[in-house]
């Protein structure tokens, strides 16, 4: 019982010197992401997650030092930096040692958020082993496949469409996670794609179902293009069928937006408006 006590001291300290140990690293690491660098209230795991020192993380999860779900200030658990850092050993140490993988952070993110955003397909793999939800949705409104149209993860999309999740709940999710099930799924991976000038992403959808002219309270993704300045993305919805006199909510076509934010991009403006201006009407029926 006395060494047991004694080793248990021992590791609390070891953690609790973690993180000077990463302050030294940090100094002598110039240019690294201020979004996996240490909070307040970071504990030795998610120290030893940041340093990629999974030997060190992987004592600590044996002597159950700290909760392996611990949270620092911005809510985010070790699994959060794990995935952040394309560590795929550290995650996966950390899922084997029950990690929730759909721990939320205090914007309402999850590791497959962070996953999805920046394409790690051996991050979404793993994650969808440990059963996370692909259809969490974080305090903007936005699934982590939406999140992967966004950034145009041509890959990651390719490889949630044949995940076996069904389709229609890709395209208007759910929330299940406890902590957001108050949270609104309030936009399209379509219209994101839109939105961000993805055209091989966009093209992968309409092939997978999607509705060219889903409407949402801002419009249609015709309306998202043309009023980003997107001509390459005007031209393929025009081209490929997509009404352009469909109102918003607020009554604007997607010419009144592209009117509207015409000073952003003069050139391809002038041109998305031609092209809104000369699209055939849709054949009645």
């Amino acid at each position: 019982m006395a060494q047991r006590h004694y080793r248990g001291k021992m590791m609390k300290k070891l953690s609790a010197s973690i993180s000077d140990l990463l302050s030294m690293q940090r100094r002598s690491q110039h240019g690294s992401s201020t979004c996996c660098e240490p909070t307040e209230g970071s504990s030795g795991l998610h120290h030893a997650t940041q340093m990629g020192n999974v030997t060190m993380l992987k004592m600590l999860l044996q002597n159950k030092v700290q909760p392996t779900d611990a949270e620092d200030a911005k809510g985010r658990t070790p699994l959060h930096y794990a995935v952040a850092l394309s560590s795929t050993d550290a995650a996966s140490l950390l899922l084997s040692h029950g990690a929730c993988s759909d721990a939320v952070d205090c914007n309402g993110t999850t590791p497959m958020h962070i996953a999805c955003e920046d394409g790690m397909l051996d991050a979404v793999n793993l994650l969808f082993y440990y059963r996370a939800d692909v259809c969490a949705v974080n305090s903007a409104g936005k699934t982590p496949f939406d999140v992967a149209c966004e950034f145009g993860r041509f890959k990651t999309v390719k490889l949630l469409l044949d995940s076996g999740v069904p389709t229609k709940f890709l395209m208007q999710a759910h929330p299940t996670t406890a902590t957001v099930k108050h949270q609104r799924h309030a936009i399209s991976g379509f219209h994101l794609a839109a939105r961000q000038g993805h055209l091989q992403v966009l093209t992968l959808l309409l092939e997978y179902g999607w509705p060219i002219d889903r409407l949402l309270p801002a419009g249609t993704a015709l309306h998202e293009a043309a009023a980003n300045g997107r001509l390459e993305v005007v031209r393929f919805l025009i081209h490929a069928g997509a009404e352009v006199d469909v109102p918003n909510v607020d009554g604007h076509t997607p010419l009144d937006l592209a009117k509207k934010s015409a000073h952003k991009s003069p050139i391809s403006a002038k041109e998305i408006r031609y092209l809104l201006k000369g699209a055939p009407a849709p054949s009645p029926g």
